[in-house]
C-alpha cells in the first residue's frame, strides 16, 4: 500500500513529471492535483520541420474522473498542437510508443565527411529492438546560394548508417553492416530537422554508427552542416503498463508556447471513482466519491495495493453508518499515496482525516470515530478491577504548553500547504502555537473543524487512567466509552443490589449511599449481558442503603440467583455519578493464577466539550462547504492515422504516394496507369452541428470542382479536435498552403489561401465546403515527351477556432505527394 511522502504533489518546489523507478504506482483517493509519473521514456521526433514530444504518464491505480489537464497551472486546451487521450485501466496507448528507448549519448554530434561517429549502444542488455529512429539536424539550413542572383538552389547531403549486433556484455556478435544510405535535401537557410527510421534485419541489441559521405563545402554561399540530433530504438516487447491503473497519453508540438520545461509540467486534477456499499443494494458500480469510509474499505479489499480482504473480513455496516455521519458533516478525504508504508500506517493516515481509527476486532476490520456516545458500553468498578492495577496519569499544564494549533492543510485551490490558527478555548491571543500538518484534508472549513477539535482535546483531555480486569475486558473495544469507577472520591459509588421491590422501584444495595445536599442523583445499572441502562434519577429510600428509582430500569435485577452475579450499579450526584473514559487500548496481559485472562485497559477521561467545540463550523441550511468544480475535461482524441502510417508520423497524412506509372502504361506502383488522371486533393466540410471532416479524392480535374456533389461519395475522415454542436457561425477558420515544387493547384470555397502566417481568419457563417487540391496542367506534355516524371508536393494547415478567441479547436497539417509520368 502506498503511503504519504513528500513528493512532487506536496512540495511545489519539486512540482513536475518525473520517473520514479521501482516505486509503487500512486493511489489517489478523493480529489487531488498530481504531476503524473513517466510510464515510459519520453521521446521526440521531427516531422514537417516541427518537433513533437511524446509521453505516456501514469495517473494512478484505479479509475478517475478528469476535472482538468494542465500544463503547470494553464489548461492544456489553451495550448495549440497539444493532443492527449485518457487511458482507463486496461487501455493501451494508441499513438505514443511506450516501448521506445533512447541513446542518451547522442545529442548534437556533428557529422563530418569521412569521419565515423559512434557506435552507440541503442538499447541496454537483456533487451532487443526491431527498429531504429534517428534525427538529422541542419541548424544553419541546407542550401547552395547562387552568388549572382541570390536564389537558393537545392542541396543534398548523403550519409551512411551502419549497425553491429552485440551481446549482453557489449561484445560484437556480427560484423558492421550498412542499414541505411540516407540523405537530406533542402533549398533554404531556415534550420531543417528530420526524423528517419529503418527496420533491423533481425531483432537484437545493436550499436549504430554514422558517417557523412558528401564532402563539406567551406563557403559562405553553402550551408551543408548536419548533426546527429538523437538516436532511438523500438523494443520488441510491448510496454508493460499496469492493467489496473489509469494513464494519460500526450503528444505536443513544440512552438512558441511550449518548451522543454513546460513539457515536463503536465498536471492533472482527478476525482477517484470507487464502489460503495449499502445494506439494501449491496455494492455499486464505480462512482465518483471523496468518502473517507469507502476509501478505507477500498484499501482493505484491494488485491493490488491493499489487504486483499473479502466482505466477510470487514464490518461493512459500521463503515456505512459512519459514512452517513461524514456525509452530513461534509468530511472528505483527498490524498495521494505514493510510497510504501505498512498497512497499519495507511489505515491511520486515512482514519485521522475523520477522527477515526481502523482496527481489527475478533478477526474483522471495523472503524470507530471519536464522537459523543450517549450510552457507555460497559462499566468497570471496584467489583471488576484487579486490586493494585489502577493508575491515573495527568498531563499538567506548564509555561511551555501550547495555547494554539497552527493546523496546516493542503489547500484544494492553491495546491500548497496553508495554515489555520486554532486557539485553545478561552485563549484570545496565542503566544505558544504549535504547528501540526495533516495530509488528506484539502478544504479550509474542514481543516478548521479538525484544528478546533484538536485544540479542545489539548485542553479538556488531560487525565489518562489505566487498569486491569479479567474476562469483562473483552466487552469493550478501542474507542468505546466506558464507566470507570475506582475507589477514589468523586469517581462514582459502585456496589451490588441485594434486594429489589418492583412495586415501589426500591433497590437495596450493599453499600451505604452518600447523598449530596441540593444535588440530583443518578444510578446506572448493569444488565446480565454487561450492557448498561441510561442514567436513572433516584431519591433516598427508607434505609441508608436504599434508593428509589424514578424510572423502571426495563429489566429485573438479579439479587438472589446464586448461579449469576448480582446486578451491579454506579451511583452519585449529577456530574459525578459516572466518569466516562474513552478507551485508547485493550491489551492482553497473560492470566491469573486461576487461569483467567488479564485484560489491561487504557483510556482518557472524557469531556463532552471536545465534541461540541467545532459546532460553529458544521454545515447548515444545505450549504456546500469548501465547494470544488464538478466539471470534466473531454477525452480528446489524436488526429487519425492514415492507412499504414507509422505512429511516429501521426500529425501528417500523405495522399497519392503510389500514383507512379510508366510512359508505356505499365504499372510501376499500386494504381494502374490512367491517362485521364488529373490530380488529387481533399474537401473540407464544416457542418452546422459543429463537426468538421475532410474527404480525400483522386482523379478529378480540380478546375471543375465547383459542386459539393462531386465528392459526396468519397471516403471521409474526421479532422482532429472536437467542435461544439451548434451554428458554425460561432467559428472562424483559415488555411495556410505551401508547395515545395510544382506550381499548379486549385481551390474553391469561402477562403483565400495564403503562403504566409499573416493570413486572417474567416467567419464560417453557415454550412461550408471548401476544396483544395493539386492538379496537372502539364501532365499531357510530360507524357508526350517520353515519360518525364512530374512530382508535386503540397502541404496544408487548417485552423478552426471560436470567433474572438485565440485557441485553436482544430489545428492539423495535411500533405500529399503526387507522382505521375
Amino acid at each position: 500500500m502506498g503511503g504519504v511522502s513528500v513528493g512532487s504533489v506536496y512540495n511545489t518546489a519539486l512540482s513536475g513529471n518525473q520517473a520514479r523507478l521501482n516505486q509503487p504506482i500512486p493511489v489517489i483517493y478523493g480529489r487531488m492535483r498530481t504531476f503524473p509519473d513517466f510510464a515510459c521514456q519520453p521521446y521526440g521526433f521531427y516531422h514537417g520541420n516541427d518537433q513533437f514530444y511524446n509521453v505516456v504518464l501514469c495517473v494512478g491505480q484505479g479509475e478517475y474522473v478528469f476535472e482538468a489537464i494542465n500544463i503547470d497551472d494553464t489548461p492544456i486546451a489553451n495550448f495549440s498542437s497539444v493532443y492527449y487521450k485518457i487511458l482507463p485501466p486496461g487501455t493501451m496507448p494508441e499513438r505514443v510508443l511506450a516501448n521506445i528507448v533512447t541513446a542518451i549519448e547522442v545529442a548534437g554530434n556533428v557529422l563530418a565527411a569521412g569521419v565515423v561517429v559512434g557506435g552507440f549502444a541503442v538499447n541496454k542488455p537483456r533487451t532487443e529492438i526491431d527498429k531504429i529512429y534517428w534525427d538529422i539536424l541542419c541548424e544553419q539550413g541546407l542550401a547552395n546560394v547562387d552568388p549572382e542572383n541570390g536564389n537558393f538552389n537545392e542541396l543534398e547531403v548523403e550519409y551512411l548508417l551502419d549497425i553491429q549486433y552485440i551481446d549482453e556484455f557489449g561484445q560484437p556478435t556480427s560484423a558492421w553492416q550498412n542499414l541505411e544510405t540516407g540523405s537530406v535535401v533542402g533549398a533554404t537557410r531556415t534550420p531543417q530537422r528530420f526524423t528517419f527510421e529503418a527496420d533491423l534485419p533481425t531483432p537484437g541489441r545493436v550499436l549504430a554508427r554514422f558517417k557523412r559521405t558528401t564532402a563539406h563545402v567551406d563557403s559562405s554561399y553553402v550551408s551543408d552542416t548536419i548533426t546527429l540530433g538523437g538516436l532511438r530504438g523500438r523494443l520488441t516487447t510491448e510496454a508493460t503498463l499496469c492493467a489496473t491503473a489509469t494513464y494519460l497519453e500526450v503528444q505536443m508540438r513544440a512552438n512558441e508556447q511550449l518548451n522543454g520545461l513546460t513539457q515536463k509540467k503536465i498536471a492533472t486534477i482527478v476525482r477517484r471513482k470507487l464502489p460503495t456499499w449499502d445494506p439494501i443494494g449491496g455494492w455499486s458500480a464505480n462512482v465518483e466519491t471523496r468518502s473517507i469510509c469507502w476509501a478505507a474499505v477500498d484499501k482493505l479489499k484491494s488485491t493490488v495495493y491493499g489487504d486483499s480482504l473479502t466482505d466477510a473480513g470487514i464490518d461493512l455496516q459500521t463503515f456505512y453508518d459512519l459514512d452517513q455521519i461524514y456525509a452530513a458533516r461534509q468530511d472528505r478525504l483527498d490524498i495521494l499515496f505514493d510510497s510504501r508504508v505498512t498497512s497499519k500506517d495507511a489505515n491511520r493516515t486515512i482514519g485521522q482525516v475523520g477522527r477515526a481509527v481502523i482496527f481489527q476486532r475478533m478477526g474483522v476490520f471495523t472503524i470507530t470515530r471519536d464522537q459523543y456516545q450517549a450510552l457507555p458500553v460497559a462499566s468497570y468498578t471496584t467489583r471488576d478491577i484487579i486490586p493494585g492495577s489502577t493508575s491515573i496519569g495527568y498531563a499538567l499544564a506548564t509555561p511551555e504548553t501550547p495555547d494554539a494549533i497552527d493546523y496546516e492543510y493542503f489547500d484544494n485551490r492553491s495546491w500548497d500547504w496553508v495554515p489555520i490558527r486554532c486557539n485553545l478555548p478561552g485563549v484570545v491571543t496565542a503566544e505558544r502555537p504549535v504547528t501540526l500538518r495533516v495530509s488528506g484534508i484539502t478544504g479550509r472549513t474542514h481543516a478548521r473543524r479538525e484544528g478546533t477539535y484538536l485544540a479542545a482535546v489539548n485542553l479538556y483531555r488531560r487525565k489518562f487512567p489505566k487498569w486491569q480486569t479479567e474476562m469483562k475486558g473483552i466487552l469493550a473495544s478501542y474507542g468505546s466509552a466506558v464507566i470507570f469507577s475506582p475507589a477514589l472520591p468523586k469517581w462514582g459509588q459502585p456496589g451490588d443490589l441485594v434486594d429489589w421491590d418492583l412495586a415501589t422501584l426500591t433497590a437495596t444495595v450493599t453499600e451505604p449511599l452518600v447523598w449530596t445536599a441540593g444535588a440530583r442523583h443518578f444510578v446506572t445499572l448493569e444488565r446480565s449481558t454487561g450492557q448498561l441502562t441510561i442514567a436513572i434519577p433516584v431519591l433516598p429510600g427508607a434505609a441508608p442503603n436504599q434508593m428509589v428509582l424514578e424510572l423502571d430500569p426495563g429489566f429485573t435485577p438479579n439479587v438472589d440467583d446464586v448461579d449469576r452475579e448480582r446486578t451491579k450499579y454506579v451511583f452519585g450526584p449529577e456530574g459525578q455519578h459516572q466518569k466516562i473514559v474513552r478507551l485508547l487500548g485493550v491489551t492482553g496481559k497473560g492470566k491469573t493464577q486461576e487461569g483467567n485472562p488479564i485484560i489491561e485497559l487504557t483510556g482518557v477521561a472524557e469531556n463532552n466539550l471536545v465534541h461540541t467545540a467545532d459546532n460553529a463550523d458544521l454545515p447548515a441550511g444545505g450549504v456546500i462547504q469548501d465547494p470544488v468544480p464538478t466539471t470534466t475535461v473531454a477525452d480528446a482524441l489524436f488526429p487519425p492515422l492514415a492507412p499504414g502510417e507509422d505512429p511516429l508520423n501521426r500529425n501528417v497524412r500523405f495522399i497519392g504516394e503510389s500514383l507512379t506509372t510508366g510512359d508505356d502504361g505499365t504499372d510501376n506502383g499500386s494504381i494502374p496507369y490512367d491517362p485521364d488522371y488529373q490530380g488529387g486533393g481533399f474537401s473540407l466540410k464544416l457542418n452546422a452541428d459543429g463537426t468538421a471532416a475532410i474527404q480525400i479524392f483522386e482523379n478529378y480535374h480540380l478546375v471543375t470542382l465547383d459542386s459539393p456533389s462531386q465528392t459526396d461519395a468519397l471516403s471521409e475522415q474526421w479532422l482532429p479536435g472536437t467542435l461544439e454542436p451548434g451554428d458554425t457561425a460561432k467559428f472562424e477558420a483559415r488555411v495556410l498552403a505551401w508547395y515545395f515544387n510544382g506550381n499548379s493547384y486549385y481551390y474553391n470555397g469561402p477562403f483565400d489561401v495564403s503562403m504566409g502566417e499573416s493570413m486572417p481568419f474567416t467567419n464560417l457563417g453557415t454550412d461550408q465546403r471548401w476544396v483544395f487540391g493539386a492538379g496537372s496542367a502539364d501532365r499531357a506534355t510530360g507524357f508526350a515527351n517520353g515519360g518525364d516524371l512530374i512530382q508535386k508536393v503540397f502541404s496544408i494547415r487548417v485552423e478552426i477556432r471560436h470567433v474572438g478567441t485565440t485557441t485553436n479547436l482544430v489545428d492539423t497539417t495535411m500533405s500529399w505527394i503526387i507522382n505521375f509520368f
